[in-house]
């Protein structure tokens, strides 16, 4: 009851006072549904290229993280400049 109640209480919170737009965040709201068909591969593939790379668990983990952000939401910012692919998404 209790988490069911907080997140209510968040929701009407961020609907109230978090209504100011942002290019940024603009960007990735228009853009999520592809980046989320997007993510998984490019996940694997850095993963894969840092299979032999000798760096800690949390340093492989945050540098795939942000790779996969950023390579993910350059391609579908860079594929929804096409056409007919936009027309599409």
């Amino acid at each position: 009851m209790c988490c069911g109640t907080i997140s209510v209480a968040f929701i009407a919170l961020f609907s109230r006072f978090a209504v100011a737009h942002r290019a940024l965040f603009d960007s990735l709201s228009a853009s999520s549904y592809i980046t989320y068909l997007v993510y998984y591969p490019v996940v694997v593939w850095l993963q894969f290229a840092l299979l032999t790379v000798a760096l800690s668990p949390i340093a492989n983990g945050a540098i795939v993280f942000v790779g996969a952000v950023v390579l993910s939401w350059d391609a579908v910012v860079t594929l929804r400049r096409v056409p007919v692919i936009a027309r599409v998404l």
